[in-house]
């Protein structure tokens, strides 16, 4: 089956959900439960975690990542919580540079810029978008 193809019949498997279950709170779960409720599917969320960690880890958000944020109406705050990443790079244990990608180039080739933003203030957006529709329960 085309990539199309499988676009549109997920497509209408969500039209026609009344309720879904995600199971995992995390920067995934989460988004997938917001475009689940965009699209009117009564969702609930079950996490193991008792709260969110602080987890000092960054995440390199590249513009499809953004793209897909924009979708569900997250992208700008996404932006504004990270700071602008203009080049990626892969590097040898040795430092000598294997790879390397503009992604300010990317990012006007797609229509949106990639960023770095920390794992936690990304994961306490998308859960502040989920409390609007009353998602969240604790």
């Amino acid at each position: 089956m085309s990539a199309a193809a499988e676009s549109v019949t997920s497509r209408r498997i969500v039209r026609r959900m009344k309720r879904a279950i995600v199971i995992g709170g995390g920067i995934g779960g989460l988004s997938a439960a917001i475009a689940l409720r965009q699209a009117g599917v009564e969702v609930v969320v079950f996490e193991r975690a008792e709260g969110l960690k602080e987890a000092s880890a960054a995440l390199a958000l590249a513009s499809n990542a953004i793209k897909a944020l924009s979708r569900v109406g997250l992208a700008d705050k996404v932006l504004r919580l990270g700071v602008p990443v203009g080049r990626h790079e892969i590097r040898s244990w040795r430092g000598q540079a294997l790879s390397e990608l503009s992604l300010m180039k990317l990012g006007e080739r797609v229509g949106a810029k990639s960023v770095a933003v920390h794992r936690a203030s990304l994961q306490e957006a998308l859960l502040q978008a989920l409390r609007r529709y009353g998602t969240v329960r604790r």
